[in-house]
């Protein structure tokens, strides 16, 4: 199976919603209600779900490594 990620205008936005839900602390919960979302949306069109899926994903990553570089960042600082 391939996985095409990044293939429409909304996939941006995918990743987008993976980060701001990172970032407000709802990224698991978001990200159930997501996977249910794009389940149902695209049930016949299951060629695109793994890679909303991935963009999704991505977004979420780049928020927590975000995250966690502002942590050291702060406490680098704290010592310094």
């Amino acid at each position: 199976m391939k996985v095409t990620i990044y293939d429409d205008k909304w996939s941006i936005l995918h990743t987008f919603f993976g980060f701001v839900s990172g970032l407000v602390g709802l990224g698991w919960l978001a990200f159930i209600a997501y996977t249910i979302y794009e389940f149902i949306e695209y049930m016949w069109k299951s060629d695109r779900f793994p890679g909303d899926m991935i963009e999704f994903l991505v977004g979420l990553a780049i928020s927590e490594l975000v995250k966690e570089v502002l942590v050291v960042l702060r406490y680098i600082h704290v010592w310094v």
